[in-house]
């Protein structure tokens, strides 16, 4: 009984710390994902986006020479 409980207790310190990277790689891969899907949509709008005229171009400009 007494080395039954030790092999749980082993097979418990061994899966704990093996179930918590295999967490945090999915995390990291999820998360990259996401950044790759809205790196993707910021593109595609910046691609789509007017250029600037009037107001907004001057605005623009002043802000970057007052740099």
């Amino acid at each position: 009984m007494e080395t039954l409980m030790l092999w749980l207790i082993a097979i418990l310190l061994i899966l704990i710390p093996l179930a918590l990277i295999v967490w945090l790689i999915v995390w990291v891969v999820a998360g990259n994902r996401k950044d790759e899907k809205e790196l993707k949509e910021f593109k595609e709008r910046l691609r789509k986006a007017k250029p600037l005229t009037g107001t907004a171009k001057e605005v623009f400009i002043g802000t970057y020479l007052a740099r």
